[in-house]
């Protein structure tokens, strides 16, 4: 078997601190972008509920948006189980910058979604259908991230970038989504907050996308193509 010019992942690992910062920063923050655009949904789901799922009883409406969190929660490891052979078989990086793009699309989606007032149950369905997507790109990330942070992590400090992958940047997603909604709650009247501005937390996710996609592009490929 022929291993074609690749570099393997001892070969491309990152002593120059400068690239260092960029790869950390392009990958973990396109870690905490997946994360944000994630838990936002939970932390709105009860000013978006009642737009795609009216009802009289507002804990029904309440309900049902939660299921929806819930069937993402249901597609993260179906995305893991087939999104991650597919970047060990293609590309890692390909896949991130994929999984990166679609949470941000999605967010933006649904920021500028139609409600059930507009289209009918049509909305829920593709809130739905966003919502899988995300759950789908959140379970390809999670392995994937983990794996370039140790693959590219200098010599000796492979737990120190996993333990920022795959868990400070975390944070820092699920920490910024509740700061966002908190920051916005606070800025608007609460029939505002009810009306409308409950979408804003969604866009800031997706243009924040915009700049994540193009700082991962500064994280190298550590995938070794192997011929027979």
């Amino acid at each position: 078997m022929n291993i074609i010019a690749q570099p393997s992942a001892a070969s491309v690992r990152l002593d120059n601190q400068s690239a260092n910062r960029r790869m950390t920063i392009g990958l973990g923050g396109g870690v905490a972008l997946e994360w944000y655009d994630w838990n936002v949904y939970g932390v709105m789901a009860a000013f978006l509920s009642p737009h795609f799922f009216p009802s009289d009883d507002p804990t029904t409406s309440l309900l049902a948006g939660l299921a929806v969190y819930g069937a993402g929660f249901c597609a993260r490891p179906l995305g893991a189980a087939l999104l991650g052979p597919v970047a060990d078989r293609i590309s890692h990086k390909r896949v991130m910058m994929i999984s990166v793009t679609a949470m941000a699309v999605c967010s933006l989606l649904i920021s500028l979604l139609p409600t059930y007032r507009d289209i009918g149950v049509t909305a829920a369905v593709a809130l739905l259908i966003m919502r899988l997507i995300q759950g789908l790109a959140t379970g390809a990330e999670a392995g994937v991230a983990n794996a370039i942070a140790i693959e590219l992590a200098p010599p000796g400090k492979e737990g120190r970038y996993l333990g920022l992958i795959g868990g400070t940047f975390i944070q820092l997603g699920n920490l910024g989504s509740s700061l966002v909604a908190f920051l916005v709650s606070a800025s608007v009247a609460p029939e505002a907050m009810r009306e409308w501005a409950w979408r804003v937390p969604f866009a800031v996710g997706g243009v924040l996308g915009l700049l994540i996609i193009y700082l991962r592009t500064s994280v190298p490929e550590t995938l070794i193509h192997r011929a027979g």
